[in-house]
């Protein structure tokens, strides 16, 4: 048997909903308050610590957590200083990615790196966040010294570790498919580096490491 942990988020709540296989176990909701990008991330984090301490999840039993895909405020990138603190959260829903996007098809190199990461270039994926990112806060994308997905910034602050499944790399049209790393092209036109995100590791051991970091957290009550 698998526990299924299902977390959504819609502008007004976080949920998250627990099965076993097919079997419902519990639903859960925490009310979030509307308020500017770093709270709202504060909001989220504390929040899924929250659900995690409430929900009936079992040690012993194997866990797999879906974040439910393309939701605006749970799948998205943060930029982080060289201490790991906020600076922003990334921004997939700006007019000028589409710009952006438009002018790497035109001169070829979004071409490139379509066949390179064997995915199709989005507006919303993290290579055009922060390509928007660094064109609209110089001085912010100065300080950004790590960029982390959400849920693995909530795994960091439990564990330490700094990884995201190799799943969620592939949609950040940044993932080198054959060499299963950062792709060097997409790092120059970010003018990021490697050491700047996260070491990709299977979704196996990234579930692992959340159900760990979880049994941990249950043991604090």
């Amino acid at each position: 048997m698998t526990q299924i942990l299902t977390l959504q988020v819609t502008p007004n709540y976080l949920q998250a909903s627990l099965t076993v296989d097919t079997e419902p176990v519990k639903f859960e909701t925490i009310q979030l308050v509307q308020a500017d990008s770093q709270m709202r991330v504060k909001q989220l984090l504390a929040g899924v610590t929250r659900l995690f301490q409430q929900l009936p999840i079992k040690a012993t039993m194997p866990l797999k957590i879906i974040a439910m895909p393309w939701t605006t405020s749970w799948q998205g990138w943060v930029a982080l200083d060289a201490e790991y603190e906020f600076i922003t959260k990334l921004d997939g829903s700006l007019v000028d990615n589409i710009r952006y996007l438009d002018a790497l098809m035109i001169n070829g190199i979004g071409g490139q790196i379509a066949r390179k990461t064997d995915t199709k270039l989005q507006t919303n994926s993290l290579l055009l966040q922060i390509i928007a990112f660094k064109n609209a806060n110089v001085a912010a994308f100065t300080l950004a010294q790590h960029y982390v997905h959400l849920l693995d910034y909530w795994l960091y602050q439990m564990t330490g570790l700094n990884v995201v499944p190799q799943e969620r790399a592939k949609l950040t049209n940044m993932l080198h498919r054959e060499r299963n790393d950062w792709d060097v092209q997409a790092l120059a036109i970010t003018e990021t580096l490697a050491d700047e995100f996260p070491k990709i590791i299977t979704e196996a051991r990234w579930q692992l490491a959340m159900q760990t970091a979880i049994s941990q957290l249950r043991q604090q009550l």
